[in-house]
């Protein structure tokens, strides 16, 4: 309403009066071109004295123009006729009401003012009320100020309500989606309390908390929202989702307390399971974590025993860990976990159990005991497997032999598994080839049609100085349509000093919708010294969705200092832009300001902003802020801080040379 009247009377007065007695006074007086505004009108008619309508009646005649809010309710009970045999209290009310022209305001956005709305979005309030709308958009906007200071500045005689608030903000910051129920509030709500507020607490605090958390704020919204468990049950409560969204900042490096994670283990939603384990991980809360995987093995194809495993042996309870794979593994719909014991065998050394698993058909077994036993120089192990089919066991056999110096017959053995189709051999061969001169056998592949020789041949007879007949053989690929070769060709012809064909034929290949050429053309060009072009190439890419370029584009401008361009990327939700803004930042000496970037793409998006912020703030010795990562649950973070203290956990490990 605020908004319609700054743009219909633009140039109009506006008085908000601070009570009753202040519109009185304007209107003995009024002056023209006034608006004036009585928001929450209830306040002003309850005041002593209230308002005559005889008095706004003066005020419309005067020309001004009279705007309230009144909720619904409100407007009912004063507008309502009198019950007989009762005093008319709100006679007057009622006359003033009649003068008013009533617009009723929907307590939901319509699907038309909600697109508007999502285009305002980049206000974070709006976009939070639009996601999490409990009751209504503005209802929340109205009424999440509200919530957070009751949550957080509660009375002290309140402190009940406000550990149990806490208490379920927690449990939703660290995974738990079903609503919070009351054994669990009752059981983790001290977590939050002193030793005095626990020890004076009165039988009833639990339902007085209830009340105080349940209790809703200007008419919209509570703390915690009770879920029906049928006609008068209550399964549990949920989270405001606006004090939730608050809560995340507020308490996002706030460690959940011992009691609580308990209280979260021994009452939690089937459902949960998987969420707090991993949050609880992620939190270096191990034992937590162990007793959780613990619950549901099998979910999500083996991936809570796969977690379970690999918690095991980082405690050293590598036995367990096995005996907990051994039947997922065994499971022939368990990729996962048959991955992960294969490896966990594999770095023990139990050649004997992994024989036997790949012996039966298990291809992860396959791979890994090839691997072990090219490690241990097994060459006649090998030579078996090979032999009997195992392309995996021969590859390696290859790579054993060639380390060793039998060159020949490492290739006889390539050139058996390439003639059978086997592409991995087919690098490996010409790689082999290259890497011993033989430009006869390569030039004999390429002619055949291998692309992978022909490159190879190419870089061999370049470095050998034959510069034109790679050339050559580079443009052939290139004629017969392989993108690679014509990248390897422009990087041939610029060396050769050769630019401007390289430019040329790579911005063909970009025409052509090739996105590798693109960032290829982009270095060339601003190898030459034309920056802004090659900005220019990967902005169009970037334009149509192409996150290599975006990736490259931000790590130019970066390269070039340029600050402005990033921050804009960044704020527009571009991931890229953002950690190579908060890289610049950091080399300038704005740490702070680096880290608020990566803080705020974390809390976007995640991904590869985890990486960036721990490896920052490993790269500074930031210890404290790491242990903060740790207790808001960033991926990489404990891992991280173990390692910077060392198997002691000695601080001093971590100090920044």
């Amino acid at each position: 309403m605020f908004e319609t009247a700054r743009a219909v009377l633009p140039d109009w007065w506006l008085l908000h009066p601070a009570d009753a007695s202040g519109v009185r006074a304007f209107a003995q007086a009024p002056a023209p071109r006034t608006v004036a505004w009585l928001d929450e009108l209830q306040r002003y008619l309850d005041q002593s004295g209230g308002l005559p309508a005889g008095l706004i009646r003066d005020l419309l005649a005067a020309g001004t123009v009279v705007l309230a809010t009144l909720w619904p309710d409100e407007v009912s009970v004063r507008s309502a006729p009198r019950d007989a045999g009762t005093d008319d209290r709100y006679a007057e009310d009622r006359e003033l009401l009649k003068l008013a022209r009533i617009i009723d305001v929907p307590a939901v956005f319509s699907r038309e003012e909600r697109s508007r709305a999502g285009q305002l979005a980049a206000d974070g309030r709006i976009r939070t009320a639009l996601e999490y709308a409990d009751s209504g958009v503005t209802q929340v906007l109205a009424a999440g100020p509200e919530l957070i200071r009751r949550w957080q500045h509660a009375p002290a005689k309140e402190c009940y309500g406000q550990a149990v608030i806490t208490a379920a903000l927690d449990a939703r910051r660290v995974g738990a989606q079903a609503p919070a129920t009351v054994d669990y509030l009752t059981a983790a709500a001290p977590a939050y309390l002193t030793p005095a507020q626990q020890a004076t607490a009165t039988p009833d605090w639990f339902e007085k908390a209830i009340r105080y958390a349940t209790q809703t704020v200007h008419g919209a919204a509570s703390c915690l929202i009770p879920v029906p468990a049928g006609m008068g049950q209550i399964a549990g409560y949920l989270t405001a989702d606006y004090l939730h969204e608050s809560a995340r900042t507020l308490r996002r490096t706030e460690a959940v307390p011992g009691l609580a994670w308990q209280a979260l283990v021994t009452h939690h939603h089937p459902d949960d399971c998987l969420r707090l384990a991993d949050n609880a991980e992620r939190r270096d809360q191990i034992d937590h974590a162990i007793t959780l995987y613990r619950k549901q093995p099998d979910a999500g194809d083996g991936f809570a025993a796969v977690r379970l495993a690999e918690l095991l042996a980082r405690q050293g309870q590598v036995q367990e860990a096995l005996t907990v794979l051994r039947p997922r593994a065994d499971a022939s719909n368990r990729p996962t976990a048959k991955r992960r014991l294969a490896k966990l065998l594999a770095e023990q050394g139990q050649v004997q159990e992994l024989r036997q698993r790949a012996n039966a058909g298990d291809l992860f077994a396959v791979g890994q005991l090839d691997q072990l036993l090219a490690e241990q120089g097994q060459v006649q192990e090998l030579r078996q497997r090979a032999d009997a089919g195992d392309r995996f066991a021969a590859e390696r056999l290859a790579g054993l032999l060639a380390g060793q110096g039998q060159v020949q017959e490492a290739l006889t053995m390539l050139r058996q598994l390439v003639d059978a189709g086997d592409a991995s051999a087919a690098r490996q061969l010409a790689d082999l080839l290259a890497r011993h001169g033989q430009v006869q056998e390569l030039r004999q592949r390429a002619d055949a049609g291998d692309g992978l020789a022909a490159g190879r041949l190419a870089r061999l007879l370049a470095r050998q100085g034959q510069v034109d007949e790679a050339l050559t053989v580079l443009r052939q690929l290139v004629d017969a349509g392989d993108e690679s070769a014509a990248r390897q060709l422009a990087s041939l012809l610029t060396r050769q000093g050769q630019v401007p064909e390289a430019i040329i034929m790579l911005r063909q290949r970009v025409d052509a919708g090739d996105g590798l050429a693109a960032g290829q053309l982009a270095a060339l060009l601003a190898g030459q010294g034309q920056v802004q072009e090659a900005l220019t190439v990967l902005r169009q890419r970037v334009d149509v969705g192409d996150r290599l370029a975006a990736g490259l584009l931000a790590a130019l401008l970066a390269g070039q200092g340029q600050v402005q361009e990033l921050r804009q990327r960044a704020d527009a939700g571009d991931g890229l832009a953002a950690e190579r803004l908060a890289g610049l930042l950091a080399g300038q000496g704005q740490v702070q300001e680096a880290l608020t970037v990566l803080r705020q793409l974390l809390d976007a998006s995640g991904g590869f902003a985890t990486r960036r912020l721990v490896d920052l703030l490993a790269k500074l010795g930031r210890i404290d802020d790491l242990e903060g990562e740790v207790r808001a649950g960033t991926y990489g973070a404990a891992a991280q801080l173990a390692q910077m203290r060392g198997p002691a956990g000695n601080a001093e490990a971590a100090k920044p040379t």
